[in-house]
């Protein structure tokens, strides 16, 4: 049988294939399960191997990761894609003795490869977003109640909001929890305590606190991300990216859109999106669109070389104003 399972978090597509195999394949070797990294395996090595029988066994497994040539748009070198023909034939007589998945790290492939029609005429094809707040939530209760473990919600919400929606990133921090806590409840504390703050969180109190036009509160913040060993150049594109979406949020809130329609348009978690509109009360477009430009001549101070990091950082800073 032929498996597609395409999602653009490649921890969650590698889970949901491995899991499937647990229950088909209790018992693993080398005998019975392959695993290729598709972006330095040949299609041909891929096509042979699915072709093989499994020696000792009725019935083997294959994971073929990072399928870029499944993607719209996806290529490969001439090398890696040497085989083609041979992988669509074997796509379309795929053989009894084999499961065959194939991931792709995108949910959006290309419908009008043969590969895809041969698929989908012999296969499963699977197609999952990147994990959401909601996804993620089902997850924690699921490792949680699997352990007997219950969870404040306070520490949930705490928890979610620093993993972000990094499902490999989740599943480490439970993991970590799970041992700390030796069957106990988890509490605000104990996150607070293991898990660190996404730095995108960290950097969006320094956003915060400057559409405040807080620029003391917002280098206390920067200084704070010092202690942390964050890089100027790091800290810069994620400010950038921070008020680009708060640009978005503003069009489309002058649009008359609903704060449930702006997070749905953006992608965006709804909390977010309130909270920007929040910041973003009596602040102008222009003064956003002023802020990104000025990100960007620190930028280019550092990578030019002419200013070091941190003076670049706090020169824009220093400079910086709403009116």
């Amino acid at each position: 049988m032929i498996y597609l399972i395409a999602c653009p978090d490649s921890t969650l597509a590698i889970s949901l294939a491995r899991n499937a195999i647990k229950k088909e394949l209790p018992v693993r070797d080398e005998f019975n399960f392959v695993s290729f990294n598709m972006a330095d395996t040949p299609l041909l090595e891929l096509s042979q191997e699915a072709g093989f029988l499994p020696l000792g066994y009725d019935k083997k497994a294959i994971i073929a990761q990072n399928c870029y040539f499944l993607e719209k748009q996806g290529k490969g070198s001439k090398k890696m894609m040497d085989g083609l023909d041979d992988l669509k034939a074997y796509l379309e007589h795929p053989a009894d003795f084999t499961d065959l998945y194939l991931l792709v790290y995108s949910d959006k492939l290309d419908e009008k490869s043969p590969l895809y029609e041969a698929i989908k005429k012999n296969g499963h094809i699977q197609i999952e977003k990147a994990p959401d707040e909601a996804f993620l939530r089902k997850v924690m209760n699921t490792f949680l109640a699997k352990r007997g473990i219950k969870i404040e919600e306070a520490a949930a919400r705490e928890l979610l909001s620093r993993v972000g929606n990094d499902y490999a990133r989740l599943s480490n921090e439970l993991r970590k929890l799970d041992i700390y806590v030796d069957g106990e409840d988890i509490r605000l504390e104990a996150v607070k305590l293991l898990v660190n703050a996404r730095l995108e969180d960290n950097v969006f109190q320094i956003s915060e606190a400057l559409l405040n036009d807080n620029v003391k509160k917002a280098l206390s913040a920067y200084y704070d991300l010092k202690v942390l060993n964050t890089d100027e150049v790091s800290l810069i594109s994620i400010l950038a990216t921070q008020f680009r979406f708060a640009d978005q949020v503003s069009y489309l809130d002058s649009m008359g859109r609903t704060k449930r329609e702006i997070a749905s348009i953006l992608s965006a978690n709804e909390w977010r999106v309130g909270k920007t509109l929040q910041t973003l009360y009596g602040v102008k477009r222009e003064t956003i669109a002023r802020i990104i430009e000025q990100l960007y001549e620190a930028d280019k101070m550092i990578l030019t070389g002419s200013a070091n990091p941190e003076f670049a950082f706090t020169r824009f800073l220093a400079n910086f104003s709403l009116d």
